[in-house]
């Protein structure tokens, strides 16, 4: 009767777990997986033929170990030297570069803490706003693999393609987690590999040398702070929340209150924001219903209006890519080096902040573009603030919605406090005009509006010139400020309180001749009059459909759909891989 192989059963074993994790991201990887699966075989036999062997001489440890750090090196080289020449097999390069190469993520017996915990961050990728195939689940495979029997030629084999594999996809993961791996242009996946420096592989091998360094991954996420609230939010998110790609359809609440929160429940409860209980307790079910809607940027009412309804339709698996096209927005972002002051204006949030020396020291609700009348991103310095302005109609709106006004009623403009001049800036009579010959095509006036309460910019502006004709300024319409979108306006921003932000700003500017008991004075006045800063600093109108802070992550509306060509290109990344991981 033949012996019965005790190594099967073990063989059997690291066969189903390479068939479960090896092709999840990585189908490329067939030749690999098939390589260690034979690895794994051999190592199983060889535990059955040596224990019918007679017992040998051991060979010193330490002369093992400098043989198996030998063949690594040896493996290394020959690798990158048939690797085709790439902007990343030169990183490559350069991480090893010296005359005697040496193993960086092993000491020729067992991994190195570098090299646990690059393998133990590459598996977290997603944490980080990557969800991208750095050989993840093949390099914990082969990771747990150096946990059982192996011959000591096995050993060094997989050690070996743990270095190669680990030096490839640690040098592309910091490239993407520092310079982005999207086209904000295009809204596709891009390779930035290029971006990646000397200075920043040299700053990977200080790691390698001295794993202790806590800072070392934080040094290549962008660093501002608003970005890396985020970033934390964003893990704590993906450790917390399975990343559905459930979706909901709610009715609409007047047409069928009763379904709509029947589905309302059975949706939180999906996407981990409630548990069962809301089922049977409603008080519970107002509780959880309220902080998702805060969370989504909504005044907690309870009712599942049409904002509600769609961030509760919304997948997990949507939500997080909200996070990563914020992330990745960052990365390109200008403001990377945090500046003493300035203002930010998140549009998808309605929302500006006074930042000083990256903390937010004043938040004023705001009035943003129409999706139709959009507020552009861009940045400017803010160089003056104007008291009383008055209104230059842009010619768009003097053409498009004031002249049908004109028409109906020429006492419209003298009603409302305008003022008609010529090209050359000379006044005209409204009267003297044959309104029916005149038509959006030939309009050939320009249109002020005078200073006082009724003026469309209220009683201050906020001034920092651009191509764009955008400014910050007040309102006489206050009540948009009370509602959950605010998207209104015909692209600048209208502010909040905008006076104690008036006062704020030119205390802080230091300017000796001018106090805060001149500032009311003048704006009292009802003349126009203008304030020039000293210190002139940048304002930086963004959009951003995620935010992070203490209390996790806030989603926003993306009113302009800016953001959703970048979200189906990640999702349908996702998926391909997936599927294709599937077939294998």
């Amino acid at each position: 009767m033949p012996t019965k192989n005790n190594s099967l059963p073990y063989f059997a074993n690291i066969l189903g777990l390479l068939r479960v994790n090896i092709f999840r991201f990585d189908p490329s990887m067939k030749l690999t997986s098939v390589y260690i699966i034979l690895i794994a075989f051999l190592a199983a036999c060889s535990q059955q033929r040596e224990s019918a062997q007679p017992a040998v001489v051991e060979e010193d440890p330490e002369t093992i170990r400098l043989e198996a750090v030998e063949n690594i090196a040896f493996t290394i080289e020959n690798r990158i030297q048939k690797t085709s020449e790439s902007p990343l097999n030169d990183k490559v390069k350069f991480l090893y570069e010296g005359e005697d190469i040496q193993p960086l993520w092993s000491n020729g017996d067992s991994l190195n803490l570098s090299g646990l915990f690059m393998i133990e961050t590459l598996d977290k990728s997603w944490n980080y706003g990557l969800p991208l195939n750095y050989k993840q689940n093949l390099l914990s495979a082969l990771r747990d693999s150096l946990n059982t029997e192996l011959s000591r030629e096995n050993r060094t084999d997989i050690l070996s393609e743990i270095e190669i594999l680990l030096s490839y996809n640690s040098v592309q993961f910091l490239s993407d987690l520092k310079y982005g791996f999207v086209n904000l242009d295009s809204m596709r996946i891009e390779d930035h590999i290029d971006s990646l420096n000397n200075e920043d592989i040299a700053h990977l091998k200080k790691f390698i040398e001295k794993p202790e360094d806590s800072m070392f991954l934080q040094s290549f996420l962008p660093q501002y702070q608003t970005a890396l609230e985020l970033q934390t939010a964003l893990s704590h998110y993906v450790d917390s929340t399975e990343l559905s790609d459930h979706t909901f359809s709610l009715p609409n609440y007047k047409q069928d209150s009763i379904k709509a929160y029947t589905i309302a429940k059975e949706a939180l409860i999906a996407h981990e924001f409630s548990d069962s209980s809301i089922l049977e307790v409603d008080s519970l079910f107002i509780k959880d219903l309220k902080a998702f809607q805060q969370l989504h940027g909504l005044e907690g009412d309870f009712k599942i209006g049409n904002n509600t309804k769609d961030a509760i339709g919304m997948s997990n698996l949507d939500r997080y890519l909200m996070a990563v096209a914020s992330l990745e927005k960052w990365k390109y972002h200008e403001l990377l080096d945090e500046e003493e002051n300035h203002i930010f204006v998140n549009i998808p949030s309605y929302t500006l902040r006074f930042m000083d020396d990256g903390k937010a020291v004043r938040k004023h609700n705001v009035v943003v573009g129409t999706p139709i009348t959009r507020t552009p991103s861009f940045k400017a310095k803010l160089k003056y603030i104007t008291l009383n302005p008055r209104w230059h109609v842009p010619y768009s709106i003097s053409s498009k919605e004031i002249l049908p006004s004109i028409r109906k009623d020429q006492s419209y403009l003298s009603r409302n406090g305008y003022t008609l001049y010529d090209r050359d800036r000379n006044p005209v009579d409204v009267n003297s005009v044959d309104w029916d010959k005149v038509s959006s095509n030939n309009f050939k006036y320009k249109i002020v509006q005078g200073s006082g309460t009724y003026n469309s910019l209220g009683i201050v502006a906020f001034i920092f010139p651009n191509e764009h004709s955008v400014f910050i300024h007040d309102t006489p319409s206050k009540y948009f400020f009370s509602r959950d979108v605010r998207a209104f306006s015909h692209g600048c921003v209208r502010l909040q309180d905008p006076m104690d932000m008036a006062k704020f700003i030119v205390e802080r500017d230091s300017n000796e001749k001018i106090t805060l008991d001149t500032v009311q004075a003048w704006s009292d006045s009802r003349v126009e009059r203008r304030i020039y800063l000293k210190k002139p600093f940048n304002v930086y109108i963004q959009y951003f459909t995620a935010e992070g802070d203490s209390t996790g992550i806030r989603f926003h509306r993306d009113i302009y759909g800016r953001d959703e060509k970048l979200r189906a290109s990640l999702k349908a990344f996702i998926k391909e891989s997936q599927s294709r991981a599937q077939t294998l």
